[in-house]
């Protein structure tokens, strides 16, 4: 730290300064002068100023500015060349990040606390940022109700902090425009306004975020067009959208554009975080019984907006079947036998011995912040509504490229249902942007309690140890290596059709099957089942009501991992064609034709890639499980059932297994032997869901070193015992 800031939290009323001291004169006993800010024409605004270092923060407020610098005055004796982060911001929407250094410090005349009148040069400016805060001050001139509400807010490092601060807050891709339309509204006529037409979005519905209970437009907005456009029409809709950030109003747009939505800052994120921790204080003792009406309301409410929910993630691009096996799951996982059950594990007596009675409960840990996946944002994301039951707030965070459905559960399905039963606000918040920086933001923050993230295993491994040496709760929901093993016995129709569903997304779902070993006794007819009903499978549109396979991320990695697989002896049964939303060859498709291998040999298959990692798009091996040995059949089988769990135990991801028998003794070897999973699922659906049962939770790589089936009531609870001793109250003379 250059210099440390003064202790003081408040500031007491400073004086104006005169105007013979106006920045752009040398002050006379400033340390050093700054012609370099002569150069700019300077405007008289008066912006607050937020100075935070090491020792806290002091407030101020600034004199005027250009686009070269700015003066502020201040109780703060800065050094000389001190580098600066700037962060310029209209009410809680940051707009702009500079870097800059203190060009002189003058001392004033003061009977409180000292008093200095500080220079800023901006060190690094670009053209376009020179644009922006030249049309901000212009705004900001003729509108003084927003200079009393615009901050700059300064924060004080050594040259590499300032510097990396710069960067890392300036990453908008967005231009002043919708927050300076904004301004000039309030300060003009409609007819005034430059900018007004480009900005008033016809038709074109506006999400919004919400904090402390309030629906909040931030002004600064992305645009989601509609998925099945960009699968067909994918150049005009990059056009309309850089056209619609630079501020523009195409022509035709709602065609193509389904809505906007609302963008956060490190501001927002912060008082969605204050809000939280502020509602966690009362909401941690709302009766149970009110948390589980909450509960009981999202479920009724899911039901009444099912088609809606649905709507919405067909437009952001699921297939109708797979959006259709999203609700179902989470509309199973909020049933009242189920809520009843997790209700009863939060308090429960356990012993009474003699007079004394021993109880446990899971106490809320507090603050909750969720990030949700890209690929499956809406129905992943619910999953933590269970820490409402415990008594937990939330902070929702959806994706920033697909957030329109998850918005739309949480703000139309659990919001409401916190409304219906007077939860404290901020027991909910929904903010939006880079999910690096806030869910980096959340690391750091003390009123952060636990950090459930679901996506990618390399990344939220990562996030796990970063939010565990910050003493915060991380809760993994990651990367899935689905297993299937089907034995000679099974009913051979019901697992093909449960393997089928390893298709939903395109193999884009982390829960799905994506890979399946089979006892040889049955390979051949399993393999001839299985491959004529992929060749069923259709490619299309996702509102198409037949369609299950989506457009796919990973096209690279596929091939790789299809090349990989062939060249270490697989056999393509089906397949691996790139092609477009109607099924016709085209090297530039989005699609893949499902994709199905053959591999006769387990030790072969364990050094394939397609069965070490996951396949995350339609890539589906059939490993022939065989025992070369002769003897009674029983001792054949008990070798292919030990190559089977040797496979299961040693996956480096644990989400799900299933395994398909019919006779009691290997039904039972399942159950008894195959532990690497968060659920194991036998002669059930691979992607089906079970009463009292979570949808989620996995071990290792899908999980982390804490992983196991997830129930969110229990994980974002800790637990407490009590002892009792019931007494009489003394009695006294009267």
């Amino acid at each position: 730290m250059s210099r440390t800031l003064a202790k003081q939290t408040e500031m007491p009323k400073l004086p104006l300064l005169k105007e013979a001291d106006e920045v752009g004169q040398a002050p006379t006993q400033a340390k050093v002068a700054g012609p370099e800010l002569r150069q700019h024409q300077r405007q008289t605004l008066r912006f607050q100023v937020s100075l935070q270092g090491g020792n806290g923060e002091v407030r101020g407020a600034t004199e005027n500015i250009s686009v070269g610098g700015l003066r502020m005055i201040c109780q703060n004796d800065l050094q000389l060349g001190a580098p600066l982060a700037l962060e310029f911001s209209f009410g809680d929407t940051c707009y702009l990040n500079l870097c800059g250094q203190v060009t002189y410090c003058k001392a004033k005349e003061s009977q409180g606390p000292p008093i200095y009148a500080v220079g800023i040069k901006f060190s690094t400016i670009r053209p376009l940022e020179a644009k922006i805060l030249s049309s901000a001050i212009e705004e900001l001139k003729q509108n003084i109700a927003a200079q009393e509400h615009s901050v700059v807010r300064i924060v004080v490092a050594d040259d590499s902090l300032a510097l990396e601060a710069g960067s890392l807050l300036f990453k908008t891709e967005q231009t002043i425009v919708e927050r300076l339309d904004r301004l000039a509204r309030e300060s003009r006529p409609a007819s005034q306004t430059s900018w007004q037409k480009s900005s008033s979005l016809i038709g074109l519905p506006t999400y919004k975020l919400l904090l402390n209970g309030e629906d909040v437009d931030t002004y600064k907005y992305r645009y989601f067009p509609y998925a099945e456009k960009l699968i067909t029409d994918y150049k005009t809709v990059a056009q309309i959208l850089r056209q619609l950030r630079t501020g523009q109003n195409p022509e035709g747009y709602q065609e193509y554009i389904f809505a906007r939505y609302c963008v956060a800052g490190t501001e927002t994120n912060l008082r969605a975080m204050e809000a939280a921790q502020r509602a966690s204080k009362d909401f941690r003792y709302f009766p149970i019984g009110k948390r589980l009406k909450i509960l009981t309301d999202i479920y009724e409410l899911l039901l009444a907006h099912k088609e809606r929910l649905i709507e919405l993630m067909i437009i952001e691009g699921h297939p109708r079947r797979l959006a259709e096996w999203e609700f179902l799951g989470m509309e199973q996982a909020y049933r009242k036998q189920s809520l009843d059950f997790y209700k009863q594990h939060l308090t429960k007596q356990i012993a009474l011995t003699g007079e004394e009675e021993s109880y446990w409960k899971r106490n809320p840990d507090g603050v909750v912040c969720v990030s949700p996946p890209r690929n499956a944002p809406c129905g992943s994301s619910l999953i933590a509504g269970f820490a409402l039951l415990a008594g937990n707030t939330l902070i929702v965070k959806p994706p920033l490229r697909s957030p329109i459905s998850t918005i739309f559960l949480w703000k139309n399905i659990v919001h409401e249902a916190l409304k219906m039963n007077d939860a404290p606000p901020g027991t909910l918040n929904i903010v939006i942007g880079n999910s690096e920086s806030i869910v980096d933001e959340w690391i750091a923050s003390p009123y952060v309690n636990d950090i459930l993230f679901i996506g990618d295993s390399k990344i939220g491994l990562d996030v796990g140890n970063r939010a565990y040496a910050n003493g915060k709760k991380p809760i993994l929901e990651l990367s899935g290596n689905d297993m299937m093993f089907v034995w000679k016995d099974a009913t051979i129709d019901d697992a093909v059709q449960s393997l089928l569903d390893g298709f939903l997304g395109s193999t884009q779902i982390c829960m799905v099957p994506k890979k399946a070993f089979i006892h040889e006794d049955i390979f051949n007819e399993f393999q001839a089942a299985f491959v004529a009903g992929v060749k069923k499978l259709k490619i299309g549109l996702p509102s198409d009501p037949e369609v299950s396979l989506s457009p796919v991320i990973k096209i690279g990695e596929f091939y790789e991992f299809l090349d990989d697989a062939l060249h270490l002896g697989a056999e393509l049964l089906c397949g691996g064609i790139r092609v477009d939303h109607l099924g016709i060859p085209d090297e530039q498709g989005r699609f893949i034709r499902p994709t199905v291998l053959k591999i006769e040999d387990s030790a072969t298959a364990n050094q394939m890639r397609c069965i070490k990692e996951e396949n995350f798009f339609p890539l589906m091996p059939l490993v022939k499980v065989t025992a070369n040995v002769d003897g009674h059949p029983d001792f054949r089988d008990k070798m292919i059932f030990e190559k089977m769990l040797d496979v299961a135990n040693n996956n480096e991801y644990g989400l799900r297994i299933s395994a398909w028998a019919t006779a009691p003794f290997y039904i039972q070897k399942f159950m008894d032997q195959m532990h690497n999973s968060g659920l194991l699922r036998i002669n059930c659906r691979h992607v089906g869901f079970s009463a009292y049962l979570p949808t989620h939770g996995g071990t290792r790589k899908s999980g982390g070193p804490h992983g196991e089936m997830n129930y969110m009531w229990q994980k974002t609870t800790h637990l407490q015992g009590v002892s009792l001793k019931r007494m009489q109250p003394n009695k006294r003379d009267g």
